[in-house]
């Protein structure tokens, strides 16, 4: 399904004189406009998947470096215009101020793109993924951080849905860029627990949480608890787990970091791997005889093998 195909279909509900919206309240309708409108739904329908629906797909605990090699899509571009008239002639339909919104997140146009979701919450007030598009293009607008009107939406989102993934991140972000990065935690991993198992962005959110905790140190065995089996969460934090040991290999002159470790390999039940963190974290503070007490001490408090 190409963008040409809905313009044209909008052209055609353009030409009747009559709105989406009001096709709605119309009791008694012509056959021709409720085959548009079904026709117009079907097209935007196989459109978003192309398009690709604003999500957690960019998460990160600052904005991302510019990329260097992208170019705008050069049909979006050639047909942008096109779908810019249709509007014109049609204004009162949401979905095309939607559909106006994705395109320009596409392009990389995220304030045009605030504009266009914006235009579609004044159609439908309590649609909540229009004003949660419309929060993430802000965000996007502003490189990365949560402005106050992007919160001020994503705390309406949750006042409609108040389990709407993306309002829930990006809040959190707020409080971590306000300096309440345990608060801002606690809820991103709250959202990992309530996430359905086959969410599309669990993976990323996994990822980026493993990649933060590491950075600051956090014990997601210890948030987690030992009980973290359901829903896949045990092998979400053993891979975490992994990537903070990838991290001591990277760099092993971090005796916390080894504490945690041995702590993280004792919850999920691996004594082994404890007693091996354990023997790497000896090994790393060879010079140091107060630091491998540290470690062993720790070890000792944990009931490591071998310690």
């Amino acid at each position: 399904m190409t963008l040409w195909i809905v313009l044209a279909v909008m052209t055609a509900i353009a030409a009747t004189g009559v709105c989406l919206p009001l096709l709605r309240r119309t009791p008694r309708r012509p056959a021709l406009v409720a085959v548009l409108a079904a026709t117009f739904a079907a097209a935007l329908a196989g459109l978003y998947p192309m398009l690709g629906r604003p999500g957690l797909a960019t998460l990160r605990p600052a904005p991302p470096a510019p990329a260097t090699g992208d170019q705008p899509d050069p049909e979006l571009v050639k047909d942008l215009p096109l779908l810019q008239a249709r509007l014109r002639a049609a204004p009162g339909d949401p979905r095309g101020w939607r559909l106006l919104g994705m395109v320009y997140s596409r392009l990389g146009r995220f304030g045009d793109a605030a504009d266009a979701y914006g235009r579609a919450v004044d159609l439908a007030p309590r649609e909540p993924d229009d004003l949660s598009s419309q929060g993430e293009a802000l965000v996007q607008a502003a490189n990365g951080m949560v402005t106050p009107g992007a919160r001020s939406l994503f705390k309406k989102v949750l006042t409609f849905d108040p389990a709407d993934a993306r309002a829930r991140y990006f809040l959190a972000m707020a409080k971590d860029e306000d300096g309440d990065h345990a608060g801002a935690m606690a809820d991103w991993i709250a959202l990992i627990k309530s996430a359905p198992p086959d969410a599309p962005w669990l993976a990323d959110m996994r990822d980026f949480v493993g990649r933060v905790a590491a950075e600051r140190g956090v014990d997601l065995a210890a948030q987690f608890g030992p009980q973290a089996a359901p829903a896949g969460q045990q092998a979400m934090i053993r891979g975490m787990v992994d990537r903070l040991a990838a991290q001591l290999k990277a760099q092993p002159r971090d005796a916390d970091g080894w504490i945690r470790l041995m702590r993280s390999r004792m919850v999920l039940g691996d004594p082994a791997s404890a007693s091996g963190a354990l023997r790497d974290g000896l090994a790393a503070f060879s010079d140091s005889a107060p630091t491998q007490t540290k470690l062993r001490d720790a070890a000792k408090s944990m009931g490591v093998p071998g310690a």
